[in-house]
């Protein structure tokens, strides 16, 4: 039988890590990468105890490259279990964090508040199960990946799609969207797709991870 685990609280994401020897830094960054995804957590756990116990001080990138080859089937399986709509949604969410991320704004994908209240139910159940938060404040309300692990991963989902995928998932969007957003989207995912070499790298994405400024 399997059964899919609640994400841990700030409590028991602390009491996995409390064995470790790391700074607070290194513990946050931790933290950004998994939050509190038990699989993730555990697995940044491991390689992090096997580099200590071999004596070495973990790379940023060697780190951040094998955390990512060995939690691909968890991101994996967590993507592939939802339905077509929440991948649209994260999809939107990615878009909008990568635009925050670039030097300047290179697409506009409209008024995000007003779609996501459209599906305020879909957003819910992603918040539920741990991969995306919500955070309001007084002149805004918006979504954001509690893992960055999860967010590179859809954001790697992103940059291998295609035209003929977006054509075909247009019904998905024009039910919480105008065509007018819809073609700003479409506009936002052509631009990921011809500026790849644009996007962050992984180690910039996971920069917490070992206190780099």
């Amino acid at each position: 039988m399997f059964r899919q685990l609640k994400p841990l609280s700030n409590e028991e994401a602390n009491t996995v890590l409390a064995g470790l020897p790391m700074t607070p830094e290194l513990r946050d960054g931790i933290r950004q990468i998994a939050d509190g995804n038990p699989a993730l957590l555990q697995h940044a756990g491991y390689l992090l105890f096997s580099a200590l116990r071999a004596e070495k001080i973990p790379d940023a990138s060697s780190f951040i490259k094998e955390f990512c080859e060995g939690t691909m089937p968890i991101l994996n399986a967590t993507w592939s279990s939802l339905t077509a709509l929440e991948q649209m949604l994260l999809f939107l969410v990615a878009l909008e964090g990568l635009s925050g991320r670039l030097e300047r704004k290179f697409y506009d994908l409209g008024n995000l508040e007003t779609v996501y209240s459209q599906r305020e139910l879909e957003l819910g159940s992603l918040v539920g199960r741990g991969i995306l938060q919500l955070v309001t404040t007084p002149t805004e309300t918006r979504y954001y990946f509690t893992s960055s692990a999860m967010e590179w991963w859809v954001t790697t989902q992103l940059q291998t799609t295609t035209d003929e995928y977006l054509q075909a998932r247009q019904k998905i969007f024009l039910n919480f969207m105008s065509r007018q957003q819809f073609e700003k989207v479409k506009a936002a995912f052509a631009w990921v797709w011809h500026h790849k070499d644009q996007i962050p790298s992984l180690v910039n994405l996971f920069v917490k991870v070992f206190g780099t400024p």
